[in-house]
């Protein structure tokens, strides 16, 4: 899918390495992000009391991070819209340097998951 997604994006004018400058490409993981910040990383996804419960708190950390506004019902009913807004907070921590570690330098050829340090309310 990535492969497919990736070779879609090239043939577009999205395609970062063809602004002056350069760019990056950078694939984020719901699960990581959440491991990192002591939120429920597995169990979000579904209809059971539990999982909606598991999107709430994620939300409720997420929203001190990002205000969600009127999105926040939203991503508290899906775990697809959760994971949106995590791919879009990792994205964030990329192109501001709030990354939780470095990459080491395998991931020039292996790539690597970025994941975003703990603002100040989520330490």
């Amino acid at each position: 899918m990535t492969a497919a997604a990736l070779k879609l994006i090239s043939g577009s004018r999205l395609w970062p390495w063809a602004a002056p400058g350069g760019g990056l490409v950078a694939e984020a993981f719901p699960m990581a992000q959440l491991r990192a910040w002591a939120l429920p990383f597995i169990g979000y996804n579904g209809s059971q009391p539990e999982a909606f419960a598991n999107r709430q708190r994620i939300a409720e950390a997420v929203n001190r991070f990002v205000r969600l506004g009127n999105f926040r019902g939203e991503v508290e009913e899906s775990a697809d819209a959760l994971d949106a807004v995590l791919c879009a907070i990792a994205a964030i921590a990329v192109s501001t340097g709030r990354l939780a570690s470095e990459p080491e330098a395998v991931a020039e050829l292996e790539g690597w998951i970025p994941v975003c340090q703990p603002g100040p309310s989520l330490a």
